[in-house]
């Protein structure tokens, strides 16, 4: 069974939004993007395009989305938990290696150190370069990894990663910059608009980010291509931005 796209679930979303205000709205996956979804609200035709908004750390002088240099420790972790043995639960806490240029090194130094902790079958615990291992008596032998911030981690605005405020403010404006660019080629459609995919574990303050979306998009004029934003987090599907007050009821302007 394959998996829906971040494009499809958010068309889904989009067209039962949209169709509470207006019965034949449709909403279609582009093949040719820009834009990911077509919409046909009444006799206009709507752009809309998807993307996820992810907290931003600067790494290396490059700025990543923190998933991307997560997802890789996470998989190493749990793959490292092949080795368990019964009776012992662990909690191995990664933060990885102080470059990517020591990533595979690390990894084979990593592995040897905690499989030989491991094989000792004892409670206790082990500190090491890029994270530590704990194990306790358990019957249920639980394996269980969690990843930690990066020391001297800064987002994009060089404010610290624990900053929820500029992680959000870094993650809309990247996003919204990219989105931007991307869109103003695009010809044909009556009004333009973005669905935001939250993947910030504090992002899902729905006012926090009307109130960042609001200074952002005054600060910067080519944001002003934009005509509305829905943000879906674990909150639901939210209208965050609307340029024009009232755009969606009851979609009066769409006749």
């Amino acid at each position: 069974m394959t998996s829906t796209s971040d494009e499809e679930a958010a068309r889904r979303l989009l067209e039962g939004y949209l169709r509470q205000f207006l019965a034949d709205a449709t909403c279609t996956l582009v093949a040719s993007d820009p834009p990911d979804i077509a919409c046909q609200i009444g006799h206009e035709a709507w752009a809309v395009e998807v993307t996820r908004v992810n907290q931003l750390e600067v790494y290396e002088g490059n700025v990543k989305a923190r998933v991307e240099l997560d997802v890789p420790l996470m998989a190493f972790g749990n793959e490292l938990g092949e080795c368990t043995r019964p009776g012992l639960s662990y909690l191995l806490l990664l933060q990885g290696p102080t470059s990517k240029a020591k990533w595979q090194a690390w990894k084979r130094t990593t592995r040897n150190l905690v499989e030989r902790f491991v094989q000792s079958n004892v409670p206790g615990k082990l500190e090491f370069e890029g994270g530590s291992i704990t194990a306790r008596r358990d019957a249920r032998a639980n394996w269980s990894v969690a990843i930690l911030p990066r020391d001297g981690a800064v987002t994009p605005n060089g404010a610290p990663s624990y900053d929820i405020s500029a992680n959000i403010d870094a993650m809309l404006r990247n996003a919204l910059r990219k989105k931007a660019s991307r869109l103003a080629r695009v010809t044909g459609y009556e009004r333009i608009g973005l669905v935001l995919l939250n993947t910030y574990f504090f992002g899902d303050d729905i006012d926090a980010i009307r109130q960042a979306l609001k200074r952002v998009i005054h600060e910067d004029s080519a944001f002003g291509i934009f005509d509305f934003l829905f943000y879906v987090s674990q909150a639901g599907f939210d209208l965050v931005f609307e340029r024009q007050s009232g755009l969606f009821s009851p979609l009066s302007q769409a006749g």
